[in-house]
């Protein structure tokens, strides 16, 4: 064991369990989302050269970047989170954000598209035109719930990474494609 981290205060990166992790290396960061309902960004850089004296304590302190509730609802936590980072033009965004009013263009923009899985079964898709250094959304959150055909809590999820495909799994045994632009 390099570390272990813990907040400010002596406090724990969240308040129970962490369910999900993502590296981000185009961003530079780690994105976490624990049963608390929290998706918490963390500085890679910060982790990776992390130092402590084993001698006296492997304890690290650190301070989140951001963090957010995704949840709707409370006691709601998250089960599983999936961090996608796609370049798109201003047509396809405006496409997914509100297809009766999309434009052409050809300048190239950078959107990450984060797939939230809720421990009550929900599956949202999260999208922010608009992020920090770190990949953090800043404005305009679009938070999609993905209406589910499962007869049952969802359990796992992937997406592609060269298009606009999800698939979930769940406990009815059901295996789902998802077009998450809607169609």
């Amino acid at each position: 064991i390099k570390c272990r981290f813990i907040c400010p205060g002596n406090n724990l990166c969240h308040d129970g369990e962490i369910t999900s992790i993502e590296i981000d290396h185009i961003n530079g960061c780690i994105v976490t989302a624990g049963l608390d309902g929290l998706m918490k960004w963390w500085d890679l850089e910060v982790i990776d050269t992390a130092e402590v004296d084993s001698d006296h304590s492997m304890d690290f302190i650190i301070q989140p970047l951001s963090d957010f509730a995704v949840t709707s609802s409370s006691p709601c936590g998250i089960r599983s989170i999936l961090y996608h980072h796609k370049t798109i033009t201003p047509d396809t965004y405006d496409l997914l954000r509100n297809p009766d009013e999309a434009t052409s263009g050809d300048t190239i923009r950078d959107m990450d598209t984060m797939y939230v899985l809720e421990t009550n079964g929900d599956l949202k898709m999260v999208s922010s035109p608009s992020v920090s250094e770190y990949g953090i959304p800043q404005r305009d959150l679009n938070i999609k719930t993905l209406h589910s055909s499962h007869g049952s809590e969802i359990t796992s999820l992937d997406c592609s990474p060269i298009g606009y495909i999800a698939v979930t799994g769940g406990l009815d045994g059901r295996l789902i494609f998802w077009d998450v632009r809607g169609r």
